[in-house]
């Protein structure tokens, strides 16, 4: 048994990187390990609710970390985390500052590890969104949300501008995070995308590659053979993802308004919520009427039902480190369409189990679908067997978590 000791930045609202954290330090309690987890921000109550079994303790209440914009403005949490480390045998951190604080307040002798979801990308733009900043640079194509924030990503990567910090405090700032996660003792990413924006960013290779552990419902490949035959006339898509501008629906629903040339009863479902709402249903209204539906926020139950009524699951982020919806798709029966790029591109085998497409052309969306959906139900229920036997073998948690356990506490263990 090790007293492990689970560092995350803030709680206070739940994403996918958050259930992770919680599933992890579940395994590792389950395991007998004595597990702490500690956070520096942690307000508001749903996640109480949602990690409910887990006592986070709250260490600091610091504010935004955009304001934590000098390694001295960083001093006060190292003391706070050294007091809260003191007894710890393993210190296992979770998204900025976490890392570089793990590296500098944990007792001697304590072993420091980071689970690399991604390098902090505000910090370090240019090396966390490749493809939009190269996108930008070439120029042409669609314009809309998504080349407006690849234009933005190349600004900030290239001048440095990164408000309210100054040029010389983010260099000053990500030199700090470069030297804590230098002297880390493991470093795992959750792809290999994100293990190339570690190097990128700060100069340090991945120890190992584990990724994350998605939930799928029990492997049964006669049903995955005989799921509904596709309706070419009018396919059903599923898109879930938060409603943020990286993720790219403006360029999904602008390929459906495409599709409908060919397959004229084709429908987007959109299940998830966030920031970008309005504009995307102003977009949907005036490019695809009557062609997609915004489900907001569902529940797991609604999600098994939503995805059994859909055909393809079709998402195109961009400089995406993982997305584990493509993984959950492909073990509900659903083909899968994705970006040319980023951790899906991996998790689609590099097309060998869906399409990949140019994220930054609705055309080339388009296409992708179409090609998919051109070919017979007999190829397209074998597709479905392929990938999602792929997705167990990758991501099940027996297959995980003990390489997951094993990282933590050192590989000789």
């Amino acid at each position: 048994m090790r007293k492990i000791v689970v560092l995350h930045a803030d709680v206070s609202e739940i994403g996918g990187a958050e259930l992770l954290m919680a599933e992890q330090a579940r395994y590792l309690r389950d395991r007998g390990h004595a597990v702490r987890v500690c956070a520096l921000r942690a307000t508001g109550t749903a996640w109480q609710r949602v990690l409910g079994d887990l006592h986070i303790e709250v260490l600091a209440d610091p504010p935004k970390l955009e304001r934590l914009n000098t390694p001295a403005r960083m001093a006060p949490l190292l003391s706070v985390a050294r007091r809260a480390l003191a007894e710890a045998e393993v210190v296992l951190a979770h998204n900025f500052p976490t890392a570089p604080i793990a590296a500098r307040s944990a007792p001697p002798g304590a072993r420091t590890v980071w689970y690399c979801h991604e390098p902090y990308r505000a910090l370090h733009p240019e090396a966390t969104y490749p493809a939009a900043a190269a996108r930008s640079a070439r120029g042409g194509g669609d314009d809309g949300p998504t080349r407006q924030f690849a234009r933005r990503a190349r600004r900030r990567a290239v001048a440095g501008w990164l408000l309210p910090w100054t040029r010389v405090r983010r260099r000053a700032l990500a030199a700090w995070d470069a030297e804590g996660v230098a002297a880390l003792d493991a470093v795992m990413a959750n792809s290999a995308f994100s293990a190339a924006m570690l190097r990128a960013a700060l100069g340090r290779e991945a120890d190992a590659i584990v990724p994350p552990v998605v939930t799928m419902p029990t492997l049964d490949p006669d049903a995955l053979r005989t799921r509904r035959s596709v309706d070419r006339r009018a396919p059903q898509l599923l898109a879930q993802t938060r409603l943020g501008v990286p993720k790219n629906l403006d360029m999904l629903i602008r390929a459906v308004a495409l599709l409908r040339a060919t397959h004229p009863g084709v429908h987007l479902h959109i299940a998830g919520d966030g920031a970008q709402r309005q504009p995307l249903e102003s977009l949907a209204r005036a490019v695809a009427p009557d062609a997609v539906t915004f489900h907001g926020y569902v529940s797991r139950e609604r999600m098994d039902a939503l995805a059994a009524a859909c055909d393809v699951f079709a998402l195109v982020p961009v400089d995406e480190p993982f997305g584990m919806v493509f993984p959950e798709a492909a073990a509900r029966g659903l083909l899968l369409v994705g970006p040319d790029h980023g951790g899906p591109l991996e998790i689609l085998g590099r097309g060998q189990f869906g399409a990949v497409c140019d994220a930054f052309s609705p055309a080339a969306v388009a296409q992708a679908i179409r090609d998919l959906l051109a070919r017979d139900d007999a190829a397209l229920a074998a597709l479905r067997v392929q990938a999602a036997t792929a997705m167990h073998e990758r991501y099940a948690a027996s297959v995980v978590l003990p390489n997951f356990e094993r990282w933590v506490l050192g590989a000789s263990a």
